[in-house]
């Protein structure tokens, strides 16, 4: 039993995902697209209708600014290869 203990701890790794676990978000997306994005959710919890104006307002701020940072990873992609 003890053999067994003793050749777990050596060849079993240990589970390092504290990285993965902060990181949430995709690598395409921009910190500015992020922050619309997390406001569109709050005004929706907020009003809880796809009609007002604010949501509204919100949804089209962070559509264009998703499609900004995909935009621009393409870009920098392309200028990498």
């Amino acid at each position: 039993m003890e053999l067994l203990i003793n050749l777990e701890d050596k060849h079993v790794p240990l589970k390092n995902g504290g990285c993965q676990s902060r990181n949430r978000k995709p690598v395409w997306m921009s910190h500015k697209a992020l922050r619309s994005v997390r406001r569109k959710r709050k005004v929706f919890r907020n009003y809880k209708d796809i009609n007002h104006p604010a949501v509204k307002s919100a949804c089209r701020v962070a559509r264009v600014e998703l499609r900004k940072s995909r935009r621009n990873l393409g870009e920098k992609t392309f200028i990498e290869n």
